[in-house]
């Protein structure tokens, strides 16, 4: 005795015609911007010693940490910082108030950089000197910014690279054009 084994009938495969091998496959258009470059863009990066590398490190590492957090929707991490001291340089302070506006409306190559939260909102203004570096968090409306300066050339008299110090919430002279520096150099960068 043999069994039968019932099927169930197939379809036909639908063979789907072959396409010419004269016929060239479409070109994308280009978008509503077209960009035509004529040469690439080249910028040399600045030469810096070990004490400034260290201090951008520093300066970026900061600058990196306000952004993540902005993206990550929590607070920023920073590290310690020193309170103001204007005695020990005042002469370096007061050059900054004057240079950083001039710096961040007309920066030079990687000299000034902004990280953004995830609505494209500035979260960090990073501006690197010769010899000091800039962080500043701008803040809500009716508030002032948060910033922290690294600035280098303290080996001697404390045994470091760079020092960091924080300037926001002093109430001295110095303290208002401070202040006033960061709105400056806020409104040219962003």
């Amino acid at each position: 005795m043999t069994g039968n084994t019932h099927r169930a009938p197939t379809e036909p495969a639908v063979q789907r015609p072959a396409r010419p091998a004269h016929r060239r496959p479409r070109r994308r258009r280009p978008g509503p911007f077209p960009v035509t470059i004529v040469q690439a863009a080249a910028t040399a990066a600045p030469v810096v010693t070990a004490d400034q590398h260290g201090r951008r490190s520093a300066a970026n590492q900061t600058a990196d940490e306000f952004t993540s957090a902005a993206r990550q929707g929590r607070a920023p991490r920073v590290g310690a910082t020193y309170d103001v001291m204007w005695e020990i340089d005042i002469r370096q302070v007061t050059d900054i108030i004057a240079d950083a506006p001039g710096l961040a409306a007309d920066p030079a190559p990687g000299a000034l950089l902004i990280g953004r939260d995830l609505r494209g909102r500035p979260v960090a203004v990073l501006l690197h000197a010769d010899t000091w570096s800039l962080v500043i968090a701008p803040s809500r409306a009716g508030y002032t910014a948060s910033s922290f300066v690294f600035i280098d050339g303290h080996r001697s008299e404390f045994d470091l690279d760079h020092l960091v110090w924080s300037f926001d919430h002093d109430t001295s002279v110095h303290g208002v054009e401070w202040t006033d520096m960061l709105a400056a150099v806020l409104a040219a960068a962003t």
